[in-house]
């Protein structure tokens, strides 16, 4: 009886639980160089190869990983997609559409040391927001087959599956302007020292280079898909990852349980005491 009444417990209280949703967004590594090879050749030259050979498929999608935990990263997406106050929504005020202020505490501090009038409001800072969007976001491999698969939770399941596809859309365009921009760099370096250099065997391994970053740039203005290609994008999910209700009612039927065993061996014990 006491493990029913506490299932009933916990599948009640399960309902006044925000639910949280899960969309996931299935990805594989994109290749947009192909084989890697060093226009230098060996030799003396060999050496200037790790400054216009592209990174393996491996070291792009660790950086990229990098870039989607960045600072940066994050106050872009939550700025672009103007969802700052959704994730901090109990730091903003309808009523006014601003950030609420902070205790009248906490403000007279503030206003002694002398900080910046707007830290006086509840707005966010870049880390808090770099945490929050982490909280948000998750990814996790499978070595064996080189899937990736990248997960959004969020209250709303529309929104989950929505900031799943687009986060994979702004970070393939981050990386991806990002490459032309260095390899443009690469390429006006290479260009000078080309008009610099009087050996033959220095001016044809430059000339390779610099043919590699004209293919390296046009290759990433072109594709889209920069980093990962998308398998399986993200759908609405239908049902709440958390909290799960099924489970919290058996946990508590088995604690229930476990509370009335303790207490009828209690109860034993203390009458033959």
């Amino acid at each position: 009886m006491a493990g029913l009444v506490g299932a009933v417990i916990g599948y009640t209280i399960s309902f006044l639980l925000t639910p949280h949703y899960r969309a996931e967004v299935v990805l594989v590594p994109a290749s947009p160089f192909g084989p890697s090879s060093n226009p230098f050749g060996s030799g003396v030259l060999g050496g200037l190869a790790s400054l216009v050979v592209p990174d393996d498929e491996a070291t792009r999608v660790a950086h990229s990983l990098e870039i989607l935990n960045s600072r940066e990263f994050a106050l872009g997406f939550t700025a672009d997609e103007g969802i700052l106050h959704e994730l901090f929504a109990s730091r903003w005020s309808d009523e006014t559409s601003a950030w609420k202020k902070r205790g009248r505490i906490d403000r007279v501090k503030l206003f002694l040391e002398g900080v910046d009038s707007d830290a006086l409001l509840l707005a966010p800072d870049p880390w808090e927001v770099q945490e929050r969007f982490g909280d948000l976001v998750f990814v996790k491999s499978d070595p064996a087959t080189n899937v990736y698969v990248l997960t959004v939770t969020a209250e709303d399941p529309v929104r989950a599956a929505d900031w799943a596809n687009i986060i994979i859309s702004q970070l393939n365009d981050h990386v991806r302007k990002l490459a032309v921009e260095e390899a443009e760099a690469m390429i006006r370096q290479l260009k000078e020292q080309l008009s610099n250099t009087l050996l033959a065997e220095t001016h044809q391994a430059l000339s390779r280079a610099l043919q590699r970053q004209f293919e390296r740039a046009a290759l990433a203005e072109s594709q889209q898909d920069y980093v990962f290609r998308v398998i399986d994008p993200a759908i609405v999910p239908y049902f709440p990852a958390s909290p799960r209700r099924l489970v919290m009612a058996a946990l508590t039927f088995l604690l229930g349980g476990v509370l009335m065993l303790i207490y009828l061996v209690s109860k034993d014990l203390y009458r033959r005491s």
